[in-house]
């Protein structure tokens, strides 16, 4: 069998099959979602074996990533993943453009197959990515010009003066301002007067605005206070000249009306100095206030029992209301009771037997009684005996129609007896294993004590350890 030789023509078939095969296969994997040829890490870059240690999307993230994922611009296929790992892998191989640019002509080749798409979804990713900043920038241009306005109303509504209500009292009326003149360097138009002894000028934009003083027949000293908030002017008032001390008493009384009408201090005239105080004044005024809401209450009966009793004067049919009526005459007896037991009842026409008193109820009294019962009957004769036996089986059978239990078989008492006893002496064995049972109990926890304690001082002894050798610190007479 002779060897085979390789020519150029057959390298080169090789070549132009293997390029031909690649082509197919990357034709295949453009076709071919990256999820279901990389598995579904390649949708957000995350292993599967991670999804417990991710944190919980909000609802803003879950409609993004479900827009996102439905976005024809996202959707890759298992070529352009694998294109990108290998420029991944040559970016940290350090190799620049030039290198890759020097490639063999096939893989270029291979790239141009999909330079379009790419192209394509590039323009497409910075054409959203402009329309998203165009509509930034249109919010932050509304933004600032709401906040504008906002500002602009605000100093609009500082610049407004507060038209000061002034009372004309008489200290007022006999001044002469016919010489005031306000000067007119303000371009904002003057608030009214309210008083011929004020006059307030508009707030100004430049520094301060001129008053000038003509001559008049008195000339009062003009105050101007000139008082600045935020760098914007206040109104300028032009008070006559009055005595301060007059002012502070004013103050000083009305401040006093205020305090009584509102009745800040207490009822000997005194603030409160302590919150001790203060509770007591409060606790005072509460019950004041339910002391007179009560009167109010008593006063508005009163009046409606008033009321009720002219209509009833003012009616017909009140002729006999008020009239007094006579006494009646009711009397009341007392029972008669008799020897034998009877007893007479309200109205005196018929008996009544008096109820007797039940008699004992616990097994042994019963007995007893049954008992001295039976040695009284045994003293009687036979007549009586039959007679008495009679009468109390009449008065047994009455007593069960009448429910009552009826105890006097001795036989049963007896047996009664001797069932409570047995119940007595069950109970007391009880209570006396009982009581056994704690001082055996406290005698264990005892003896537990003193053995640990032993073994205690016993672990102290062996553990404990010898004096060194030689006579330091030990003196022996």
């Amino acid at each position: 069998m002779s060897a085979r030789s390789h020519s150029p023509d057959d390298t080169s078939g090789i070549e132009a099959r293997i390029s031909d095969h690649a082509r197919s296969f990357e034709a295949l994997m453009a076709l071919t979602p990256a999820r279901d040829y990389y598995g579904s890490q390649i949708a957000d870059g995350k292993d599967p074996s991670e999804q417990w240690n991710r944190r919980k999307q909000s609802k803003e993230e879950k409609k993004a990533a479900k827009k996102a994922k439905l976005d024809p611009v996202n959707q890759k296929s298992a070529l352009d993943v694998m294109k990108e790992r290998e420029r991944k892998r040559k970016r940290e191989l350090g190799m620049d453009d030039e290198s890759i640019a020097a490639q063999p002509e096939s893989k270029s080749a291979k790239v141009a197959l999909d330079a379009d798409a790419t192209a394509n979804r590039c323009k497409t990713v910075a054409e959203k990515r402009k329309q998203k900043r165009i509509e930034k920038k249109e919010k932050g241009a509304k933004k600032r010009e709401k906040q504008a306005k906002r500002e602009a109303q605000k100093v609009s509504a500082e610049d407004e003066p507060e038209s000061p209500e002034v009372e004309t009292g008489p200290e007022l009326e006999g001044i002469n301002v016919s010489g005031l003149v306000v000067g007119e360097d303000s371009t904002a138009p003057p608030s009214p007067s309210l008083s011929p002894a004020f006059d307030v000028a508009t707030n100004a934009s430049s520094a301060s605005s001129n008053t000038t003083v003509a001559p008049a027949d008195a000339e009062p000293q003009v105050v101007k206070p000139t008082v600045q908030h935020e760098g914007v002017l206040s109104p300028k008032l032009q008070l006559p000249d009055m005595d301060p001390d007059e002012l502070k008493e004013r103050l000083r009384i009305k401040i006093e009306e205020l305090r009584a009408k509102r009745k800040a201090d207490g009822p000997d005239g005194k603030p409160a100095r302590s919150r001790q105080e203060l509770l007591e004044q409060r606790r005072k005024k509460e019950q004041q206030r339910k002391a007179a809401k009560k009167e109010q209450i008593h006063l508005a009966k009163e009046k409606e029992q008033q009321l009720k009793e002219q209509q009833l004067r003012n009616s017909p049919s009140s002729i006999d209301v008020f009239k007094s009526k006579p006494k009646a005459n009711n009397f009341a007896f007392s029972r008669l009771a008799f020897a034998d037991g009877t007893m007479a009842d309200a109205n005196l026409t018929t008996l009544q037997e008096q109820k007797k008193k039940k008699g004992p109820q616990d097994p042994r009294t019963a007995l007893e009684a049954a008992q001295k019962k039976t040695q009284r009957l045994a003293g009687y004769d036979e007549a009586k005996r039959a007679d008495i036996a009679e009468k109390d089986s009449w008065l047994n059978a009455k007593k069960r129609a009448h429910g009552e239990r009826v105890r006097d078989d001795t036989s049963l008492l007896k047996k009664a007896l001797k069932r409570k006893e047995k119940q007595k002496m069950k109970s007391e064995r009880q209570w006396q294993e009982r009581e056994q049972a704690v001082i055996k109990s406290k005698e264990a926890k005892q003896k537990k004590r003193e053995a640990n304690l032993q073994q205690r001082k016993d672990g102290k002894k062996k553990g404990k350890k010898g004096g060194r050798p030689g006579f330091e610190g030990r003196f022996k007479a």
